[in-house]
């Protein structure tokens, strides 16, 4: 899986640099790392649920 991760994303980098996989595997880990921090943020959010509080407030 990885080697055609690979493969697609140094085909269509355009100006970013050429990565390795484990270069992707490693940035890969960071993305899902802030996106559980989003997640989990948003989950504290929503749970509160203020009165009068629209979804774009709590975003």
């Amino acid at each position: 899986m990885w080697d055609r991760i690979l493969q697609r994303y140094n085909m269509r980098r355009r100006s970013y640099p050429e990565r390795s996989v484990r270069s992707l595997q490693s940035r890969w880990d960071n993305i899902k790392a802030e996106a559980g921090k989003f997640s989990s943020f948003y989950a504290e959010v929503t749970r509160e649920n203020p009165s009068g509080m629209s979804d774009a407030d709590k975003v």
